[in-house]
């Protein structure tokens, strides 16, 4: 089951404590929902592209009109500058929400957990979900 992290420092001032205070976004799979993540690991176009599209092979998700596509990113992170028109371009009847977050301590990834071991895989994300349909 995967879980997308996204995590921000909230840089706004905590006036009672004079602290800052850590934000955090967990999407996690469940019963009525199917989810495909996809962490982008390249800066390559043309890659990003073929990785895209090999993925989108894989998926079971695109027989349903209920489909919501995120995408998470940091600014100045580590991927295509054009990755959005280039998932766009792979998945032209999907929708697309970005959350881009700021800061250099601002993470996005995934955490995948096989039997009694977890893996993060750092990096941009793309989260395709598809809602079970109803009747």
């Amino acid at each position: 089951m995967p879980i997308c992290v996204v995590s921000q420092r909230d840089l706004r001032v905590n006036f009672e404590s004079e602290s800052y205070e850590d934000s955090t976004v967990y999407v996690f799979r469940g019963p009525d929902i199917e989810v495909a993540t996809f962490t982008i690991n390249t800066k390559n176009e043309e890659l990003l592209s073929k990785m895209l599209l090999e993925w989108k092979k894989t998926l079971n998700l695109l027989d349903s009109q209920h489909i919501i596509a995120f995408h998470f990113t940091v600014i100045n992170g580590t991927e295509v500058e054009n990755s959005e028109q280039i998932f766009s371009d792979v998945f032209p009847n999907i929708r697309l929400n970005t959350l881009c977050l700021f800061g250099k301590e601002s993470v996005t990834g995934v955490n995948h957990r096989v039997r009694t071991r977890t893996y993060f895989f750092p990096g941009p994300v793309y989260v395709i979900i598809k809602l079970r349909k109803s009747g």
